[in-house]
């Protein structure tokens, strides 16, 4: 880290700021994020096979909605940029993954409740769903 001497001569870790050009230099990607950044990067190629998949099954005369393959390449690209915002260390991909997650688990909870969802399943889902929020909730020092 750097050193910067205040008016006393004393020296000191500087801290990094949003506006701060030495940021990525001052810290490195988390193992855990960069592992999050992979799977979603991951994520978007598979949802982009899907988008391709049903905009064939579309072409070939399936019956099958328009609506599921723009859903798949809609979540292809958001993968995307969200995995390339987190590899980057960005803040607004780290607010973009609270956000999703805690949406999906609202949803896991309005499945649970209208027992549309199996409980075992559902609650080790909150449970990793609910350390990924903590995790990206407080650990904003890594991000710009």
């Amino acid at each position: 880290m750097a050193q910067e001497a205040n008016q006393h001569g004393e020296t000191g870790a500087r801290l990094a700021s949003q506006r701060d050009p030495t940021h990525s230099q001052l810290y490195k990607r988390p193992g855990c994020v960069t592992a999050y950044a992979v799977l979603l990067g991951i994520g978007a190629i598979l949802a982009g096979l899907l988008g391709i998949l049903a905009i064939i099954m579309l072409i070939s005369g399936e019956d099958l909605s328009a609506a599921s393959a723009i859903f798949f390449l809609v979540a292809a690209v958001l993968d995307f940029l969200i995995a390339r915002g987190v590899w980057r260390l960005k803040n607004w991909a780290r607010i973009a993954i609270i956000v999703v997650q805690s949406l999906g688990m609202l949803i896991s909870l309005l499945g649970l409740l209208a027992e549309a969802l199996p409980v075992f399943g559902t609650v080790i889902g909150l449970g990793i769903s609910s350390y990924i929020v903590y995790w990206f909730a407080s650990h904003s020092e890594y991000f710009d």
